[in-house]
C-alpha cells in the first residue's frame, strides 16, 4: 500500500468472520506498506471484506476479496464482455486493410 504517512501503523481486519491481520510492519521513510494476509483453511468461502484502518482509526482501505475453496483459483480482474472483444478484433482487421488498401493504391 501506498499514500501512508512514513512510520505509521496500519490495522486490518478481514471480515465477515472476524480475522484480524497480525504482523503488518510500520510504513517506510516512502509511506509504503507490504503485508500478506494467510486465510485459515476453515474460514468462510465466499466474498468479505478486507478493511485496512489508520493508527487514528479512520479507514484507509476496504478492499473486497474472494475467498475460494483450497486448489481453486479465484477469479481476478474483470471479464471482458465478448462484444467488446470482437468489436476489438474487427477494428484492427478494418485499420490492417486500410493500410494495406493504401500501399496497393500508392504502387499503381
Amino acid at each position: 500500500m501506498t499514500g501512508v504517512k512514513p512510520g505509521e501503523q496500519l490495522a486490518a481486519t478481514l471480515n465477515s468472520q472476524p480475522l484480524v491481520i497480525t504482523g503488518i510492519p510500520k510504513a517506510d521513510d516512502r509511506g509504503s506498506v507490504t503485508f500478506r494476509v494467510n486465510v485459515p483453511a476453515d474460514f468462510a468461502l465466499g466474498t468479505h471484506t478486507l478493511v485496512i484502518v489508520r493508527d487514528d482509526g479512520r479507514t484507509f482501505a476496504s478492499i473486497p476479496v474472494q475467498v475460494v475453496a483450497p486448489g481453486a483459483l479465484a477469479a481476478t480482474g474483470a471479464d471482458l464482455p465478448w462484444g467488446l472483444g470482437i468489436g476489438a478484433l474487427l477494428m484492427v482487421a478494418a485499420g490492417a486493410a486500410l493500410t494495406i488498401g493504401q500501399r496497393r493504391t500508392r504502387v499503381n
